[in-house]
């Protein structure tokens, strides 16, 4: 363990039981300051962090990747003649959802969509949910899936005619 860490862990495991969400984020700062060596001593810390808050951290982006044949489908009918960087740029973004432009949801998975599925399907027949019944829902979701994905890449295939 670094020297550092030693430090820190022992200032955290001295934290007062009871306090406040802000009393407790000054005495991390603080800590983190002495810890680090940027402040001499827990006084000199305190003050420092008190007269220099640190601006909230905005939250990152997800791990759920992108659509990008959905975004490619967005942007194909714009892709005319000689375009710059800056305007792709813009297409990108819009069609990527990252700016006021029409987001572009993410597809759903199989299993998600044959659950939400099977579960109406059980509650539009008024199935009481038997293990038999279920497998014969989650079979025929099975097959709308297929369905639905054959009519989305038919749809890929009739955009790339076009263009």
């Amino acid at each position: 363990m670094s020297e550092y860490q030693a430090c820190f862990t022992k200032a955290m495991q001295g934290f007062p039981k009871g306090i406040s969400r802000e009393e407790r984020g000054l005495l991390f700062c603080a800590n983190a300051k002495v810890c680090s060596g940027k402040q001499p001593n827990i006084d000199a810390a305190k003050k420092f962090c008190q007269e220099n808050p640190t601006a909230p951290k905005v939250g990152g982006h997800g791990k759920r990747g992108i659509d990008s044949g959905g975004i490619a489908a967005c942007l194909l009918p714009r892709l005319t003649g000689t375009i710059s960087i800056k305007e792709l740029t813009g297409w990108i973004s819009e069609c990527s959802g990252k700016s006021a432009g029409v987001r572009i949801r993410k597809p759903e998975s199989k299993s998600h969509f044959v659950k939400v599925c099977a579960l109406q399907l059980m509650t539009e027949q008024g199935l009481k949910g038997t293990f038999a019944e279920s497998v014969r829902m989650q079979k025929i979701c099975n097959e709308k899936w297929k369905e639905k994905e054959a009519a989305t890449a038919e749809g890929y295939k009739e955009q790339d005619v076009q263009t």
